[in-house]
């Protein structure tokens, strides 16, 4: 299996140019569980799923859209690998549980969540297309995140949400 290593210096790069390819596409089918396996340079979203469904331990890596999207609510997102992909990590659009995802060098944030909660996930260097936190609540909405780790995305660390504990942005404590 090939590795890929990231550092602060180095660069993940996208695929180009973006196009309508999609890993896999379950938008229309519900309780569906997506599981190991490495998803790689689609023209656009590496896997897109609807309500109820669960995705766990996969690696999106380098696809022209965001690496994975939940479209509806009750989605579980665990134990995925998100790097370099074009624009967001890991969407979940509504409610849903994020835990123990790794997010690194994605264009824009690398977890842009609904609501729901956000636990035990690492966020680092997100937002090479100039904008980007590691993790990004919907304004408004309810939704905690904890033991998480955040360092050196663009746009910071993390913005909306509330803070449950134990989450460490850069080398402190977050807010």
């Amino acid at each position: 299996m090939e590795e890929t290593f990231i550092s602060s210096e180095a660069k993940v790069t996208s695929c180009a140019p973006t196009g309508n390819g999609v890993g896999i596409d379950a938008t229309g089918h519900n309780n569906i569980k997506v599981a190991d396996g490495t998803i790689q340079g689609m023209g656009n979203v590496g896997i897109i799923a609807g309500y109820n469904c669960i995705i766990e331990d996969v690696r999106v890596i380098s696809n022209g859209g965001d690496g994975i999207f939940i479209v509806f609510e009750d989605g579980t997102v665990s134990g995925n690998i998100a790097i370099g992909n074009a624009t967001l990590g890991i969407s979940v659009s509504y409610d849903g549980t994020v835990s123990g995802n790794t997010a690194i060098g994605n264009g824009y944030d690398g977890f842009f969540v609904g609501g729901g909660t956000v636990s035990g996930n690492t966020a680092n260097y997100n937002g090479s297309g100039g904008y980007g936190y590691g993790l990004e609540f919907h304004s408004g909405t309810p939704a905690g995140y904890l033991d998480n780790v955040f360092n050196e995305n663009t746009s910071g660390n993390v913005i909306n949400g509330i803070n449950l504990g134990h989450n460490l942005c850069g080398t402190v404590l977050c807010p």
